[in-house]
C-alpha cells in the first residue's frame, strides 16, 4: 500500500513529464489535476496487481484528443462519469483504476477513483510506460478487450449536452483490431465542434487484477516518482553537461539514457512548426541546435502527439525512433510557473513552486523558443518494442521511414562510429 502526499504528485508529475516522450498533455494541465486531487477528502492508494484481490475487477480511464484541447477545457467530472458507464456497460463493480499511458493521463485515473463512493485504488502501471499516439500501441490491447468503451464529453456552456457513447464489439473480434476500430470510430467523434471539440474522457479494457499482472507495464508510476525525486535536487540547467549523478540515478533503474546530440551538454529549442491534419492529433517539427567547436548541429524531432522521430540534419538516418523514448529536460519558465501557480494558495503553492524550481520533464506545450534543455532518449521497456512494434513501424512510415526498428543503443554507436 503507497497512499500519496501532495509532494509525491508532484514528482510523479515531473518524472511522467519526462518519460511521456515530449506529449502527455502540459506540465500545466498535470498540475491542475494535482490541484483537484489535493482537495479530495482521500489520499491516492496506489498498488501493485500483485497487491489486489485477484479476482476484483478494474478499467482503464483516461483523457483523450489532442493536448491543446486538453488544456484548454478540461474534463469537467466527464472522468467519473466514464468509469460508471464502464460499469454499467459491464456490469462489474470497478475496485480499481488503470492509467493508459504515463504522463498527465496518470492523474485523470487518479481522479476519477478518488471521485468513487468510496474511493477505490489506482494500479502502479500502465499500457506503455510512456505516453503513446494510438490506442493499438498499449500493452494491454494485446491482451484485454478494448469494449465495452465509453467516451464521454466534457460539456461546457449553458447549453451543453453531456452523455455516454458506449461502443461495443463481438468478444470474438482480435483485440489489437478492437482498438483500431475503437480508436478509427472516436477519432472523428472528438473533431465534433462544439460538443466534443478535441477532447473526451474514456474508459475501457476492463480486466481482472490477475489479468493486470501480465497485460500492464507495472511500476511505472513509482519510476516517474523516483525521477522527479531526484530532478528536485537540480535546480537548474547552468551546469554545461547534465548532472552526472542524475544520470546515475537512471541507470540505477536500468535506464541508460542516449544524448541525441554528440555530447552532454544543453543545447537550445528554436522553433516548433506545427500543421493542422484534423484527425484529433497535434503535429509539430521541433528544431533544436548546438553549437560545439564552432559547429552547428541541428536536431529536429516529428512530434505527432508524442515525439516519434529524431533526426540529425547532418546524418542520413534517424539517431531516434518509436517506441524509444526522446525526453527533453531543463527549466520551467516564468511566465509558465506563474499561469501554473495562479490558483495556488499557501502551504500547498509553496510545495508546487518548490516542484517546479529544479529541472523539469517538459512536453512539447511546455518549449519556448530560445530555451535551454537537455535532450536524449531512452530505451522503451521491452514488451512494448515486441508487442506493438508492427504498429510504431506503421507510425514512422507516416513521416517517411520505411526501415526497421533500430535501438536508440544501436543507433548510438552507429553515429559514434562516424
Amino acid at each position: 500500500m503507497n497512499k500519496l502526499n501532495a509532494q509525491n504528485l508532484y514528482d510523479i508529475a515531473n518524472g511522467s513529464t519526462l518519460l511521456a516522450s515530449g506529449g502527455g498533455g502540459s506540465i500545466k494541465t498535470a498540475y491542475s489535476f494535482i490541484r483537484q486531487i489535493n482537495q479530495q477528502k482521500s489520499a491516492v492508494d496506489l498498488r501493485l496487481p500483485a497487491e489486489l484481490e485477484a479476482e476484483s475487477w478494474g478499467g482503464v480511464v483516461a483523457a483523450m484528443g489532442s493536448p491543446k484541447s486538453f488544456e484548454e477545457i478540461g474534463l469537467r467530472g466527464s472522468e467519473t462519469l466514464a468509469l460508471k458507464a464502464l460499469e454499467k456497460a459491464t456490469s462489474k463493480k470497478m475496485s480499481f483504476t488503470i492509467p493508459v499511458e504515463t504522463g498527465s493521463n496518470i492523474f485523470v485515473a487518479m481522479l476519477s477513483a478518488l471521485k468513487q463512493d468510496p474511493p477505490i485504488f489506482v494500479v502502479d502501471g500502465d499500457g506503455a510506460g510512456r505516453s503513446v499516439p494510438t490506442l493499438s500501441c498499449l500493452t494491454f490491447s494485446e491482451d484485454v478487450a478494448a469494449c465495452p468503451f465509453a467516451l464521454l464529453n466534457a460539456a461546457k456552456g449553458e447549453n451543453s449536452v453531456q452523455g455516454d457513447i458506449v461502443i461495443n464489439l463481438e468478444e470474438e473480434t482480435n483485440f489489437v483490431k478492437q482498438a483500431r476500430i475503437v480508436e478509427a470510430t472516436t477519432r472523428p467523434i472528438l473533431q465534433t465542434e462544439g460538443s466534443f471539440d478535441g477532447i473526451a474522457s474514456i474508459a475501457g479494457w476492463a480486466m481482472t487484477a490477475e489479468t493486470a499482472k501480465t497485460a500492464l507495464i507495472k511500476g511505472t508510476i513509482s519510476i516517474s516518482q523516483y525521477l522527479g525525486e531526484c530532478l528536485r535536487e537540480y535546480s537548474d540547467i547552468d551546469n554545461d553537461e547534465l548532472n552526472h549523478e542524475f544520470v546515475a540515478n537512471l541507470a540505477e533503474k536500468s535506464i541508460a539514457p542516449c544524448f541525441l546530440f554528440p555530447n552532454r551538454k544543453k543545447c537550445t529549442f528554436v522553433e516548433a512548426k506545427e500543421s493542422e491534419n484534423g484527425d484529433g492529433f497535434d503535429h509539430s517539427l521541433l528544431h533544436f541546435t548546438q553549437d560545439e567547436n564552432g559547429k552547428n548541429n541541428e536536431i529536429v524531432i516529428i512530434n505527432q502527439n508524442e515525439n516519434l522521430l529524431a533526426w540529425n540534419t547532418k546524418i542520413d538516418h534517424p539517431i531516434a525512433m518509436a517506441p524509444d523514448l526522446i525526453c527533453c529536460v531543463g527549466n520551467i519558465g516564468d511566465d509558465l510557473k506563474e499561469k501554473i501557480l495562479t490558483d495556488f494558495e499557501g502551504q500547498e503553492r509553496e510545495i508546487a513552486e518548490q516542484s517546479l524550481s529544479g529541472l523539469h520533464g517538459l512536453s512539447v506545450e511546455d518549449l519556448t523558443p530560445g530555451q535551454e534543455v537537455y535532450l536524449f532518449s531512452l530505451p522503451a521497456n521491452d514488451r512494448l518494442k515486441q508487442d506493438t512494434n508492427k504498429i510504431f513501424q506503421q507510425l514512422r512510415a507516416q513521416f517517411g521511414y520505411f526501415g526497421p526498428y533500430v535501438s536508440i543503443n544501436e543507433l548510438s554507436e552507429k553515429v559514434s562510429a562516424k
